[in-house]
């Protein structure tokens, strides 16, 4: 999670050890100053976003709930 002026922040993937990074999600509603980024040691595409809210995503963060 980056949070930046403009818009420019949200939640950012790397697939090549951190090389190259594409936004996955730009909500800036998830709590980035303290939230707290895990993904499912099973199922890579599973994360958890915990902040004051828990949100879960199975599509590698595109989509939070």
């Amino acid at each position: 999670m980056i949070e930046a002026p403009e818009g420019r922040g949200g939640l950012f993937r790397s697939t090549d050890d951190g090389a190259t990074w594409e936004r996955r999600n730009p909500s800036d509603a998830q709590g980035q100053y303290y939230a707290k980024v895990v993904v499912d040691a099973a199922e890579q595409d599973r994360i958890y976003v915990m902040g004051v809210n828990i949100s879960v995503s199975d599509d590698g963060g595109r989509t939070l709930s």
